[in-house]
């Protein structure tokens, strides 16, 4: 793998590569849409590493939506015996199945991360009075 990058998408992380396919978690978007993944938390480009912290500002992924379906049937089975319970329930994942295009750059400016956070103050103790 001479480039690939670790990208958080939907809460999940990912190690993707260009022109790679890969199923997520149901992602708003239409067939055929272009998405941007900004939220990048390692990338490899030959000999070039960066890592993030937590994310890489000015990079970003470009990804297309190939489609939206459903994943495999989950079921569910609860059973206790010599109680007559018996319970059967299912569910099936929405997904979202895209293909990563390419690395870029990212004009923007990654907003979640404050430049400057100052620390929560610390606890004083309290020394009784005798």
């Amino acid at each position: 793998m001479e480039n690939y990058a670790v990208v958080k998408i939907q809460g999940q992380e990912y190690l993707v590569t260009p022109e790679m396919t890969l199923s997520v978690n149901k992602i708003e978007a239409k067939e055929n849409e272009k998405i941007d993944l900004s939220e990048i938390l390692l990338l490899k480009d030959g000999n070039k590493l960066e890592i993030g912290k937590p994310f890489l500002t000015g990079q970003s992924l470009k990804a297309v939506v190939i489609s939206q379906y459903k994943g495999e049937k989950i079921d569910v089975y609860k059973y206790k015996s010599k109680a007559r319970y018996r319970r059967h329930t299912g569910f099936r994942a929405q997904l979202t199945k895209i293909k990563i295009e390419n690395f870029g750059t990212q004009k923007a400016i990654e907003t979640n991360i404050p430049s400057t956070a100052k620390k929560a103050p610390g606890r004083k103790t309290v020394k009784p009075k005798v």
